[in-house]
This record gives C-alpha cells, structure tokens and sequence, in this order.
C-alpha cells in the first residue's frame, strides 16, 4: 500500500491544478492571491513562507471571517507541514463557505497527511461528494484512486491515474507526480503497464 509512500509525496501534491501556490503580492500585503493556472511556480523560500504564515496568523485574527485568509493559511501549514494545524485552517474556511469544493479537498488532503496516510471511510465520502460536485477536481481525483489503492484494487488505482493525465493539461504541475506514484505501485504489485508518457 501506499499509506506511507504519500506521505513522502505530499508536498508535491499540493500543487494540484488550481491549487497551485498562489503567488506572492509585492508588498505581501494580503500574502498570497489565488491562483489561476496549472503552471508550476518559482518556489518561495522556507524563510518567506514563515513569513506569510506569520502575517496570516495575524490576518485570521483580525479578520476572522475572512475566508481566503483561513484558506491561504491552511496552505501556509501545509507548506511547513503542519497538517494539524492546516485541518483547522480548513474547517474554519469551510465554515464560512460550505460548498467550495477546493476547499473541501484541501480539508480532506490536510487530514490524510495528519494521519498515517491511510484514507478513512468519512475522508473517503468526503472526497466522493466532491468529486461527485466537481469531476475536475484533481486533488480529489488522485485521492479517490489512491483509496482503490489501498483497498487492493491497485490496477483500478493506476487506471484512474492513467486517466487524470490522460485528461489533464499539459503543463498540468502535478503531472510528473502522477506518473511517478504510477511507476511505482506497478513495480510494488508486479503489475504490467505501459510506461505513462514522460516517465524517465
């Protein structure tokens, strides 16, 4: 299985599609904007995002209905993993806008990775209605397979993924992420595949 395995993986993870890190204001004023492309950004440096974390801390407080800012800090915890503290982030965000579904696989990716890596069966429904809102949600999507993963159905597991690249775009961030965990839940379970495009 591959409880541990996306753990090790996270940090790549959290670059899904719209979820890409958002990028940086000029004055880091409001310390992140939202992202609107699949393209892979500059990293931010550890000290930077210790930074923004610590202005969005005090942002919360200020404005504690401000639901970018709970959304902004819950990415800020993950990118020090933190998942614990990204969870409340999260759930505060939800709170305050309940059916945003990125919100809602963002929550679910922080309580994963504050666990063993293992996918619980509400984390599971939680994932499947969002899917079910939002087929184009990539984060869910992922999750969703490594769930067969874990039960045993490593094929369908791969079948998914095989899928999301199939349909995601080409400078798609995640895309490289995918076909490694692809590569190796085949070699794991000794499953014959085709090699997926890009793979080394």
């Amino acid at each position: 299985g591959l409880g541990l395995f996306v753990i090790a993986l996270a940090p790549a993870l959290i670059g899904f599609a719209s979820l890409t890190q958002p990028d940086l204001s000029a004055a880091e004023a409001r310390a992140f904007g939202p992202a609107q492309s699949a393209q892979t950004k500059p990293a931010i440096p550890a000290r930077s995002i210790l930074n923004i974390l610590y202005q969005l801390q005090y942002q919360v407080r200020k404005e504690p209905s401000n639901t970018d800012a709970w959304r902004e800090l819950g990415w800020a915890y993950m990118h020090v993993r933190q998942p614990q503290n990204a969870v409340q982030a999260y759930r505060q965000a939800i709170a305050l806008r309940p059916r945003d579904t990125e919100l809602r696989s963002a929550l679910a990716e922080a309580q994963i990775q504050a666990g063993t890596g293992l996918i619980t069966p509400a984390v599971y429904a939680d994932l499947r209605g969002v899917a079910d809102e939002n087929p184009n949600d990539a984060r869910a999507r992922f999750y969703l397979a490594l769930y067969k993963d874990q039960q045993g159905d490593h094929a369908g597991a791969i079948a998914d993924w095989r899928q999301m690249l199939q349909s995601a775009p080409q400078d798609a961030a995640w895309g490289s992420e995918i076909r490694r965990v692809i590569i190796e839940v085949a070699k794991e379970q000794h499953i014959a595949i085709p090699l997926p495009k890009g793979a080394p």
